[in-house]
């Protein structure tokens, strides 16, 4: 089983690197799933660069066609499913959120149970907490802290961390 999922994941970030135009430095690709859905987007920056780049913003940012880029991220969501379809088959605890890291040549993946789409916090939300958990993002206000602060609760109360 651990082989499968180590292939998934550098074929999800093979995929991933295959969508972006540019050479880059760091890599974070952020997947969400349940039962009716889901999501997988991802941030990188250009090689040499600090500012990270939302994969919703390569087609504009690169003159890459969106029928192209539609199809890379559909390609990606289907091994993302794959990956999360290893672990149903070998009957262990589904996952609702992976994080796959690639910085520089380093690849690892993080997975957690937390189910999202059962909390009050939605999609913005998470994309939001992603990047302040792994970019850097400064909250807003003293507000949207506690909101992170409160959404790490969350995901930890269901990783048993």
């Amino acid at each position: 089983m651990e082989t499968q999922i180590n292939e998934k994941i550098r074929e999800i970030a093979q995929s991933v690197n295959e969508a972006i135009p540019v050479a880059w430095d760091n890599l974070y690709i952020g997947i969400n799933l349940s039962s009716d859905g889901g999501g997988v987007y991802y941030f990188f920056n250009e090689e040499g660069k600090n500012e990270y780049i939302y994969n919703l913003y390569i087609p504009k940012q690169y003159s890459i066609p969106i029928s192209e880029f539609k199809e890379n991220e559909r390609r990606t969501f289907r091994l993302a499913w794959e990956l999360r379809e290893i672990f149903q088959k070998e009957e262990q605890a589904l996952w609702s959120s992976c994080t796959i890291k690639v910085l520089g040549t380093n690849l690892s993946a993080e997975f957690y149970y937390a189910p999202w789409n059962q909390s009050s916090f939605g999609p913005s939300a998470l994309l939001k907490y992603f990047k302040y958990k792994y970019l850097g993002f400064e909250p807003r206000d003293e507000k949207e802290l506690e909101q992170f602060k409160a959404m790490e609760v969350f995901q930890q109360e269901h990783n048993g961390n």
